[in-house]
């Protein structure tokens, strides 16, 4: 068996399914079971549900009859709600970080904005370094709980980004304004950063929101 129980074995088995899920192994509104997970896993089904038990509370699935649980489709309320989550939570952080910023969090931010930059990057993986670049910011404001919670909500986001970036096509823009925010940041005119930060945000959330009003995924 490649999962055969206990915590890390079971984080393990988080992990990987929350991937897969990401990823699109997964996709939205296939009905998957105990049963179906642990052969697709080589485990048993106790760790599988004991996982699932996790993986519902945090909004990566829902249930579907009786035995079944399935990816939920990418809608417009959710985005809204994670939008709305961030805007909240970000630009304060931002605030809370920007006088620690120094030439060498400036420099690794710059590097997760380069390597972003390279061509043909799966969708999910442009969305790790769209995290990456922001944590790296974040994490000068020494908010280590917060910093938690903007991980754990990042990796819902990311599967928005990666939709987005597809079907909207806002994969320059959002580059050109990650940059725009860096330049602020490294010319030390915060207040400025924070408020491109905000409007960042808020537009890539409304966009989103729209379209997936029109057309549900």
């Amino acid at each position: 068996w490649r999962f055969k129980g206990g915590y890390v074995a079971k984080t393990e088995l988080y992990q990987t399914i929350v991937t897969d899920i990401r990823q699109g192994f997964w996709p939205p509104g296939k009905v998957l079971t105990q049963q179906s997970l642990a052969v697709h896993y080589q485990t048993s089904r106790i760790p599988i549900r004991d996982v699932l038990v996790r993986l519902q509370a945090e909004g990566w699935l829902v249930s579907q009859g009786k035995a079944g649980v399935k990816v939920p489709k990418l809608s417009a309320e959710q985005a809204e709600e994670l939008c709305l989550i961030r805007l909240q939570l970000e630009p304060p952080m931002l605030s809370l970080a920007a006088p620690a910023l120094n030439f060498q969090i400036l420099g690794a931010a710059r590097d997760c904005l380069m390597l972003a930059e390279q061509t043909n990057l799966p969708a999910l993986t442009r969305g790790d370094l769209n995290w990456r670049f922001h944590q790296t910011l974040y994490e000068a404001a020494a908010k280590p709980m917060l910093l938690q919670i903007l991980n754990q909500l990042h990796q819902r986001v990311a599967m928005y980004l990666g939709f987005q970036e597809l079907a909207l096509n806002y994969q320059q823009r959002s580059s050109d304004e990650h940059w725009q925010l860096l330049s602020l940041l490294e010319q030390g005119v915060v207040p400025a950063a924070v408020t491109l930060l905000h409007q960042h945000i808020a537009e890539a959330g409304m966009l989103l929101k729209q379209h997936l009003a029109k057309e549900p995924v």
